[in-house]
């Protein structure tokens, strides 16, 4: 297992749990979510704690980000909605950039690199921002998939395209995320292997073992911009989203 570049992503169980015939096992995955979750909330609690108009370092980060994601959200929305939205957006980009981060210590484990959890935020974001626009426009978000002014003889072939080209959101923003994180990753673990094995070699290769090193640490540079990156890109993408349900033109 220590040659394969895919175990890191496995799912095991550390603590059986079966109670009726449910399955309560405690498993990896459970366990750094809980630490994501977790480190967010130390973090915002010990930042704002005591908080001053001059604060401390830790208060100053949050303060940091805390105003880059309502600078996001201002670009698009006026202050009352703003306002509105701030909450989600800025829970849902906390937690995905301390997963990325977390899922950079060695031995670690990368939440966003499974599917699972991506797709879920995708469809949960889905959903919301489609409920936002029926609720608001009723029957009138429906013409947003049959522009004005088509002929009426090109409706099957318009509807089924815009209908598609909408719900593809549902896949396209889970799997940048998901790509991303897990391909950065196993190219880690793929240049980690590789110098091992050139270290422990014998006669020339063993000279060469420190380029595969030094790669390694140069693409953890990169790979901490990616983390951060994507979590940008993401929230970035869930605004676009929601606003066009909120500005909804028909």
């Amino acid at each position: 297992m220590f040659f394969d570049p895919l175990e890191q992503f496995s799912i095991f169980i550390l603590v059986p749990l079966y109670f009726n015939g449910l399955d309560f096992s405690i498993t990896n995955f459970f366990i750094f979510g809980f630490l994501v979750i977790l480190t967010i909330y130390l973090l915002i609690n010990h930042g704002l704690a005591n908080a001053k108009l001059v604060g401390h370092p830790f208060q100053r980060v949050i303060e940091l980000l805390y105003d880059f994601v309502f600078g996001l959200l201002k670009v698009n929305f006026d202050i009352r909605n703003s306002n509105k939205y701030f909450p989600f957006i800025t829970s849902l980009f906390f937690f995905i950039l301390f997963s990325n981060l977390l899922g950079m210590i060695p031995y670690s484990f990368t939440l966003t690199s499974q599917i699972i959890v991506t797709f879920t935020f995708s469809l949960m974001i889905f959903i919301y921002f489609v409920l936002i626009a029926v609720i608001k426009y009723k029957k009138h978000f429906f013409s947003h998939f049959f522009p004005e002014g088509s002929p009426l003889w090109l409706a099957p072939l318009l509807v089924v395209i815009e209908v598609i080209s909408y719900m593809i959101r549902v896949i396209s923003l889970p799997v940048r995320l998901f790509a991303n994180m897990m391909s950065g990753h196993t190219l880690f673990k793929i240049l980690a292997i590789f110098g091992w094995m050139m270290l422990c070699s014998r006669g020339f290769l063993f000279f060469l073992s420190a380029a595969p090193i030094v790669i390694l640490f140069l693409l953890t540079g990169l790979e901490l911009g990616v983390a951060c990156l994507q979590a940008y890109v993401f929230a970035v993408l869930t605004i676009s989203y929601i606003e066009e349900s909120v500005n909804f033109s028909h």
